[in-house]
């Protein structure tokens, strides 16, 4: 087994990302986003290049009651949104068993709950929005 040396920052803004992703000589590439680090696949090695850590990106805005929806940074951990939203009366329709799995692992990952037949299973089947940095 070979291991490669990365170079991990936390980041904490949109303009955080767009200025690592623009100095290849401080942060090579591969430049991956991090979180709560579940994957077991090559979706988080760098290979010698960068690794975001997003947990530093976990705001959470007030529900939008209409739309029964919750915006949320890619950083923050389901059991966080869990208990926010426990306490304006509100619930996830599906609680992971995997609680520090972060809202953007949770989009990408295909983690489910394999109680929740079809696609209720998968939590990124609730993700109703993302905002991409370019």
């Amino acid at each position: 087994t070979t291991l490669f040396r990365s170079v991990v920052r936390q980041v904490v803004s949109p303009e955080a990302i767009q200025e690592i992703v623009r100095d290849t000589k401080t942060y090579p590439s591969p430049v991956r986003a991090v979180g709560s680090r579940h994957s077991t696949t090559g979706c988080i090695d760098t290979d010698g290049g960068t690794m975001l850590d997003m947990t530093h990106m976990n705001d959470m805005c007030e529900p939008d009651m209409e739309n029964m929806t919750v915006a949320v940074g890619a950083g923050a951990r389901y059991y966080d949104i869990s208990h926010f939203l426990q306490a304006r009366g509100l619930m996830l329709f599906v609680n992971t068993e995997i609680g520090n799995l972060t809202a953007g692992a949770a989009c990408v990952g295909q983690t489910k709950d394999s109680a929740f037949p079809g696609e209720h299973g998968q939590v990124c089947s609730y993700v109703h929005g993302v905002k991409m940095v370019m």
